[in-house]
């Protein structure tokens, strides 16, 4: 195969290699965008639960643990609050 003839196809190859780059690019637009909106969320959630207590590590473990432990609602507060 002499390089007259090689070239054409490196050309092919090369086209193709550009393509599967252009669909890379695409998709990870598309996960930056997800990560923003998600981002954004977050923010719009933390900004929400700002005016909420936290509750010590340990005790958060042992609620999430056994959810049935408390039939305490784990929303309280009025309607107003919303």
């Amino acid at each position: 195969l002499s390089l007259h003839d090689a070239l054409p196809i490196l050309k092919t190859e090369f086209g193709k290699f550009g393509e599967t780059l252009e669909a890379v690019s695409k998709k990870l637009t598309e996960a930056q965008n997800k990560i923003a909106k998600s981002k954004s969320k977050t923010t719009t959630i933390a900004r929400k639960l700002k005016n909420v207590e936290e509750l010590p590590s340990s005790e958060a473990a042992n609620l999430l643990s056994d959810p049935l432990a408390d039939s305490s609602p784990l929303v309280t507060g009025s309607e107003e609050d919303k």
